[in-house]
């Protein structure tokens, strides 16, 4: 687990081992606030964002563009999510995570912080 902040509870930067280094860094760089928020950090991967059900439905109307009726039935049930879905997702988040790996993540457990300015706010 990692912790980031941020000075709107909206955008948060920063991957630190602890809440109270978030928190730090925060302070460190806008001396002069008095209000952060920090949360705990959850990496994604792209398996997080793979719809093999989508893909397949792509497919299949594709399919009906080319051939009509004569494609009915071609893929399974993707409404279903099966084991060879399931593999197939696995698949393609790993060759997406190995060339793309996202370089962003959600936050949860957000809390606020009130603290004492480092430096007066410059009027």
């Amino acid at each position: 687990m990692t912790y980031s902040w941020s000075r709107n509870e909206e955008s948060f930067t920063g991957d630190f081992e602890t809440r109270e280094a978030a928190l730090a860094d925060a302070q460190e760089n806008n001396p002069e606030r008095s209000v952060f928020w920090t949360g705990e950090n959850h990496k994604k991967s792209a398996i997080d964002f793979v719809d093999v059900g989508n893909l397949f439905e792509d497919m299949q109307m594709a399919a009906d563009d080319v051939a009509g009726e004569a494609s009915e039935d071609w893929l399974p049930s993707w409404r279903v999510q099966t084991e060879k879905q399931n593999e197939l997702a696995e698949i393609i988040a790993k060759f997406v995570d190995e060339n793309w790996p996202a370089k962003f993540f959600s936050v949860d457990e957000i809390q606020k912080h009130e603290v004492e300015p480092k430096e007066p706010a410059h009027v």
